[in-house]
């Protein structure tokens, strides 16, 4: 017997949430006079009212990064020399748990605010955005009460992750997904303020984030972290009302927060700027990583094309589909043993060297070299 799909909110629950002399807003083209300013929880990175993903692959660092800005939120500090709305953080730790507290303590630590007592709630357990009648309610009435509290409104909510916050169900499922979605525009019309969505990317890291593509389409904001061996980059890949492309380096940096009862030190971490990822030069790469990406070169040049405009890409960009590139690399001669399975493992570990090494792009099914300052966009620069 098939799974029941997401339970989304029975059409007489939402007209009993509505008034009855409710009028949908209206505009005549007459009356649109001037731009309308996008007001900003933090300046050209999130808006006060709308919903972000912030995704990577495991370990990457997402939930530091996400800490870090809910945390500037909270105590109205400048996040990155940018202007911040400060007001109530709810930070939902649903794969944490009470883990969570030891980075929190991490972050006080680091910025001297141990005896601080900042609107920020955490709550350190698994919810259900599935169905609309498992968690929704008790979520609103507890956002209420710390509004109520605080004597500040909300502007910050954030959901870590969403896997833990999906109540079984699947991810790739449109159905499910479309649930989900709706139910956080549930607690979105009762809190109000920016939701914050904590993702993992999908095995295939050129299609982003895990899951149904829904996902994408429903957010204002797409955030992707990065880890190149230790130097983090946080890239905006996706802002409907804004710019895409900032790039924003950090760094992990331990922070002892006790010691336990054998005199061992027990640590956590603390979000570091550090834009030297974003600015540096690419070292050289060889192996089969480096063959991999002469290979890149040589399907480009031989079949590359440039897609549509996509904020994603980098514009004139000639690039191949990945199973181009990997066709070229089965055919290179790219390792030494001639089996299905050694080439196609040797070709998944290229990817992830090459991406995190920032010589390639990949979205969407697409892959292009990436010339560092002064290169000529030949492979011989790299190899």
């Amino acid at each position: 017997m098939p799974r029941e799909a997401g339970i989304r909110l029975p059409v007489e629950d939402i007209d009993e949430r509505r008034p009855a002399n409710r009028v949908l807003r209206q505009k005549w083209w007459a009356d649109v006079v001037g731009p309308v300013t996008v007001p900003w929880l933090i300046k050209g990175v999130l808006p006060s009212d709308g919903v972000s993903v912030v995704f990577g692959a495991p370990s990457c660092g997402k939930s530091f990064w996400s800490l870090d800005v809910a945390a500037h939120v909270a105590f109205g500090l400048p996040w990155r020399g940018r202007p911040v709305r400060q007001g109530v953080v709810i930070y939902i730790a649903a794969e944490a748990g009470l883990g969570q507290q030891n980075r929190i303590w991490a972050w006080k630590l680091h910025h001297g605010l141990e005896d601080s007592a900042g609107p920020f709630l955490l709550i350190p357990e698994a919810i259900n955005l599935l169905d609309a009648n498992a968690d929704i309610s008790i979520l609103e009435s507890t956002m209420r009460a710390a509004a109520t509290k605080m004597e500040e409104p909300i502007r910050l909510v954030i959901i870590d992750t969403l896997n833990r916050a999906f109540g079984g169900g699947d991810e790739n499922s449109s159905a499910d997904m479309g649930a989900v979605i709706d139910n956080i525009g549930r607690l979105r019309e009762a809190s109000g303020g920016h939701y914050l969505i904590v993702h993992h990317s999908g095995k295939d890291l050129s299609r982003g984030t895990r899951g149904h593509s829904s996902l994408l389409g429903a957010v204002d904001t797409e955030i992707e972290i990065k880890d190149n061996s230790g130097a983090r980059v946080a890239r905006l890949t996706k802002q409907r009302d804004g710019m895409t492309g900032d790039t924003f380096g950090f760094r992990l940096e331990s922070v002892e927060l006790a010691r336990d009862d054998d005199g061992d030190a027990i640590t956590s971490c603390a979000v570091v700027i550090d834009d030297a990822a974003t600015t540096s030069k690419p070292s050289k790469i060889g192996g089969q990583a480096g063959v991999a990406l002469r290979l890149l070169y040589d399907a480009v040049n031989d079949a590359g094309e440039v897609p549509p405009t996509c904020s994603h890409i980098p514009g004139h960009t000639a690039c191949v589909p990945v199973s181009k590139w990997r066709d070229y690399c089965y055919l290179g001669n790219m390792t030494e043993r001639d089996t299905s399975g050694t080439r196609r493992k040797a070709f998944s570990r290229a990817i992830t060297t090459l991406q995190n090494g920032g010589f390639i792009g990949v979205w969407d099914g697409l892959v292009w070299p990436v010339a560092s300052a002064g290169q000529a966009g030949t492979w011989q620069d790299n190899a």
